[in-house]
Order: C-alpha cells, then structure tokens, then sequence
C-alpha cells in the first residue's frame, strides 16, 4: 500500500492533505511525530524514519517497510508486525510485550535491552540480529533464524526455541532456564555461563557448541547431539539427563 507521510511542518505549511490522518505521538502523551495521509497502516513504508519513543502500542503494521527505522525507546507492546520488514531497525530498549513478529525479517536488526516478554517470533528471519541483555521471557521462536544473533546475557526463561536455528549464535551469560530448544540447531553456539537448568534439548544439533561454566542441573539432552560439545567446569547433576553412551567429564 502506497502512503504519504506528513512531518509537522508540512502540516503548519498548510499544504493540503486529504483522505483519512492517522498521527503517531512519541509516548506518553508526547507531541506529534509523523502525520500519515492513509486509513491504515497495513503494508506502510515507514523506511529509515525517526520513530524514536513513539507511541505504536496495538498498531496494526502487517508487511509494513520498517528497515533501518529508528524505533529506539518506541511502545510497540501489543503490534502487529506479522511479516514487516525491520531489518537492521533500531529497536533498543523498545517494548515489544505480546507484539505479534510471526513471520517478520529482523536481519541485523537492534533489540538491546528491550523488553520482548510474551512476543510471537514465529518464523523470523534474526540472522545477526543484536538482542544483548533482552527480556525475552516466553517469548516464541519456534522455527526461528538466528544464525549468528548476538543474545549475551538475554532472559529467556520460560522461552519456545524449538526448531529454531541458533547455529554460531553468542548466548553467554544468557537465561534459558525451562526453555524448551527441542529439535533446535546449536552447532558452534557459544552458551558458556548460561543458566541452563531444566532446559529441553531433546534431539538438538549441539555440535561444537561450548556450554562451559554453565549450569545444567536437571537439563534434558535425551538423542541430542554433543559431537565435540565443550563441558568444562559445567554444573550437572543426577536429575540432567544424557544422550544414550554419553559419558560427561568429571
């Protein structure tokens, strides 16, 4: 869908503007940001706009063009973003609570210590993506793209990562607790220092992944695969469970 965006100096210009407005405010009741010429923003081209702490809380923005948009500080919490594109978008420290992602393309996009709790990532495409220090508590990745993401020291406890690709991602210091990674690709993923207790591996890639340092009681690695997996002063007990003639060091 084609639109036309407005700054506020075009609107005091009085250049005509017709059809439906919508106005996007920053936060909190905060001035006006963008005036768009459209009824809907279904589908809008918002490409490299200053979004910074607007308010987008419950937008409908499905298969909108967001790539390199500022949104850092934005409320997104409650958006839908069914397949939008954001790649390489600013989204640091941004709430996006129960934002709908399924689908969406967040390749290099910024995600730094936002807030990301019950958001639907079904499918994304977060190839080096940076989420460093995110809250991401049951947050849906299933089926997820996140080679190479940087997510160190995010919270994803509680967290659906099944069948997600994680493959040379950098997960240290990250929280995984109760996280079920179920069928997921880990090879050469770094999860050294992680809180991985009672996390599901059950039939995960873990080649070559180092989860030195991290803590693994009751952790699940039933037919997972620990080909050249680094355990070095890893935390286990009786309740973590091992693939069938896996001997874990002592």
């Amino acid at each position: 869908m084609k639109w036309q965006g407005r700054n506020l100096h075009d609107f005091h210009s009085n250049k005509l503007i017709t059809g439906a407005m919508i106005e996007i405010k920053r936060s909190g009741n905060g001035p006006v940001l963008l005036l768009v010429d459209a009824d809907s923003l279904e589908g809008v081209n918002f490409e490299q706009a200053d979004l910074r702490h607007a308010d987008l809380q419950k937008a409908y923005l499905p298969h909108a063009e967001l790539q390199r948009t500022n949104l850092m500080g934005a409320n997104l919490s409650g958006a839908d973003l069914y397949q939008t594109n954001l790649s390489k978008a600013i989204l640091k420290g941004a709430d996006l609570r129960n934002a709908n992602l399924t689908g969406a393309k967040l390749e290099g996009a910024r995600l730094t210590i936002g807030d990301i709790t019950d958001a639907d990532f079904v499918g994304a495409n977060l190839v080096g993506a940076l989420l460093q220090e995110a809250i991401m508590l049951r947050v849906d990745l299933r089926c997820a793209n996140l080679t190479k993401a940087n997510l160190r020291g995010a919270r994803l406890q509680d967290s659906f990562l099944n069948l997600a690709n994680f493959q040379s991602a950098d997960l240290r210091d990250a929280v995984l607790e109760n996280a079920d990674l179920r069928h997921a690709s880990l090879q050469s993923a770094n999860l050294s220092h992680c809180d991985l207790q009672r996390a599901c591996f059950i039939d995960a890639n873990l080649t070559d992944a180092n989860l030195s340092h991290s803590l693994l009681n009751g952790a699940d690695f039933t037919f997972a695969n620990l080909t050249g997996v680094k355990l070095d002063k890893s935390q286990f007990d009786e309740t973590t469970q091992w693939p069938a003639g896996f001997i874990p060091p002592r």
